[in-house]
């Protein structure tokens, strides 16, 4: 009795852990898709100071749908590229701060040295 109850938390915080990590992937995909429709969005109505409310009302839905083609093409492409998860990893890194690039600029400085010697 004891094993079957603890098989079925396990497999409850199993189901959680994917809910969770199902649930991140999509906010991170819907991130990348957001981008250019608010872009574009802003872009549309710029349309309202131009055109009469019908006209700039058509020109707003076209820009909107435009950013959601981009959007979700961009979104793809990097699911299917880089992925998703280290697409935000490589907007959020700190190179500098992490010491990537170090050995480049030991270089530069020692051939700057040189120079000045």
């Amino acid at each position: 009795m004891l094993k079957i109850s603890t098989l079925f938390f396990e497999k409850i915080f199993e189901w959680h852990l994917y809910f969770l990590g199902y649930l991140v992937f999509l906010l991170l995909y819907l991130q990348i898709v957001i981008v250019p429709i608010f872009f574009m969005g802003l872009l549309g109505t710029i349309a309202y100071l131009h055109f009469d409310h019908f006209t700039a009302s058509i020109l707003i839905v076209g820009c909107l749908l435009l950013g959601l083609l981009v959007g979700l093409y961009w979104a793809e492409r990097t699911r299917r590229g880089l992925g998703i998860i280290t697409f935000h990893a490589y907007l959020l890194s700190t190179p500098e701060i992490d010491g990537h690039g170090a050995h480049l600029r030991r270089a530069t400085k020692k051939q700057h040295n040189k120079k000045a010697a």
